[in-house]
Parts: C-alpha cells; structure tokens; sequence
C-alpha cells in the first residue's frame, strides 16, 4: 500500500527491500533502531546509518535496545557529523562496501 510518498510494508520485510533497493527512485527512509535495522544491516541493505547522540541519558534500557548487538555486522564510515544547538550530534556513516576494498 502507498500513500504519497508511503509505503507499508505488509510482509517479508527484507524480500521486500530488497525488492524496493532494486527499483528506480528515491532513498529508503527508515527511522529507528531494532530487530529491523540489525536485519537490514546483516543482509547489506542498509546504505547510510544516522545516529542522533544526545548529550543527556533518560530512563531504562535493556540489552535489546542496542544498535549492535552478537551476530550483528555491519562496517561504515563516517562522512558527516552535525552537532545542533541543543547539544544534540548527528553522525552520518555510510556503509562500507566490499567493492570499497574494505
């Protein structure tokens, strides 16, 4: 299903984007980290990864909420950092890919 510039993925999710990563277009947008980041990055479908760092930390977490975790993989470089005026920094890495000679 798409909506505007929406689409729901209501399957497979890695078929799916995989699928989509072939097709003309736009970037894929996915916000958030998880048991779908941590996919997409074992399978190679994650092109650029942006992690907001804020300067303060706030409740509970668990194991579960980390980016990497066993079995994760995934190499990047880092090519832009930001740092807004809240204090907040924006890191921009991009994937490394075998092609690269990484």
């Amino acid at each position: 299903m798409a909506v505007n510039n929406t689409t729901v993925i209501d399957r497979d999710p890695i078929r799916a984007i995989s699928s989509l990563k072939e097709q003309p277009g736009a970037d894929i947008l996915r916000y958030g980290v998880g048991p779908l980041s941590r996919a997409l990055m074992a399978e190679g479908l994650l092109d650029e990864l942006r992690l907001w760092v804020h300067p303060f930390l706030l409740g509970a977490g668990t194991s579960d909420d980390l980016l990497y975790l066993p079995g994760s993989s995934g190499s990047f470089t880092l090519v832009e950092s930001t740092t807004l005026p809240s204090g907040v920094v924006i890191l921009t890495f991009a994937a490394k890919r075998e092609q690269d000679g990484q």
